[in-house]
């Protein structure tokens, strides 16, 4: 819902150009600011002008649950009706939940699976379509996040949500021929971090988040210099500060 920092995000990246500038936004694109509603409504007039060129992933809170208690429901009722917020749902729930990007990096919101073998065939035959949010493996994209330590561990987050070690990041990139994973869902100060090894990547381009986190809002680039398979040289990044939010739009 921080509609500043995505105006900040599409100047940095420039207009979307078909086969030469196509944008990723990795959701979690609503709740916990003001212009919800008003950032919904230009991704998705984004992807209808832009078809093949912008792409939205699912995030954890694309859910109506999430909706509920952190705010984008509410807003949707006090701007138009109950009518709009059931569409927005069905819109959330067709969402992929993961994104290749030039058959080397895999885009997703939370995290790897913590199932052993899971391959991007079976990332790919996920149902969509989920009215309360996924479970299992989709969960796992949506929901978890990475620590330093080995192996995989219980979450702060809640019961059924857990933390993956470089380990666990590294034996899925290996599996799946993938040079590294990107996924967003936690604050990072910098706005981008690297977990130890460097298989999995955390952008987080809500700068200064819900107005007082203090951090650095991110993007990243991806280029490949030789027109092939992409090497870790090939992301770049750009990052910025919190941006003064303007009144929200009477509804």
């Amino acid at each position: 819902g921080q509609w500043p920092e995505l105006l900040t995000v599409l100047a940095l990246c420039g207009d979307p150009v078909a086969g030469q500038n196509f944008l990723l936004f990795n959701g979690d694109f609503v709740d916990r600011g003001p212009r919800s509603v008003e950032i919904m409504l230009l991704l998705a007039a984004l992807v209808l002008d832009h078809p093949g060129c912008v792409f939205l992933n699912r995030g954890n809170h694309e859910t109506r649950a999430m909706n509920r208690v952190y705010g984008f429901e509410d807003e949707v009722l006090a701007k138009y009706s109950r009518q709009v917020f059931e569409a927005f749902q069905a819109v959330f729930a067709q969402l992929p939940l993961a994104t290749l990007v030039n058959g080397s990096v895999l885009v997703m919101h939370g995290g790897v699976p913590a199932r052993e073998g899971v391959g991007l065939a079976d990332l790919a035959a996920l149902p969509r379509g989920g009215a309360e949010g996924p479970r299992g493996v989709a969960h796992d994209l949506l929901w978890a996040d990475p620590t330093d330590e080995d192996g995989l561990h219980p979450s702060p987050r809640g019961p059924g949500v857990y933390q993956f070690g470089p380990d666990v990041a590294a034996r899925f990139c290996d599996s799946n021929g993938l040079l590294c994973c990107i996924r967003s869902h936690e604050v990072v100060m910098e706005g981008y971090a690297w977990q130890r090894g460097r298989r999995c990547l955390t952008v987080f381009s809500a700068a200064n988040y819900v107005g007082r986190a203090g951090n650095m809002g991110a993007v990243c680039h991806i280029r490949s210099q030789t027109g092939g398979r992409l090497e870790r040289g090939d992301l770049t990044f750009s990052t910025y500060e919190g941006a003064t939010e303007e009144p929200a739009p009477a509804p």
